[in-house]
């Protein structure tokens, strides 16, 4: 019982330190993510478009031929 303690600890202090490292990164990945499901959501809708455009066509075609 001689050994007198810090508190907070250097193990607590090291953890603290890596947690909010980890934090910071999870927090940019968060905002890669949402750049990337803009990026998706944006092909999909040009996507969208194209293919209602060629359904267009393709019906037009059939039918009034």
């Amino acid at each position: 019982m001689g050994e007198e303690k810090k508190c907070p600890c250097d193990t607590v202090v090291e953890l603290q330190e890596t947690v909010d490292d980890q934090r910071d990164q999870l927090a940019e990945g968060n905002v890669q993510f949402a750049v990337i499901n803009t990026k998706l959501n944006l092909i999909m809708w040009v996507l969208s478009a194209v293919g209602i455009a060629v359904i267009g066509v393709v019906v037009k075609m059939i039918f009034i031929g």
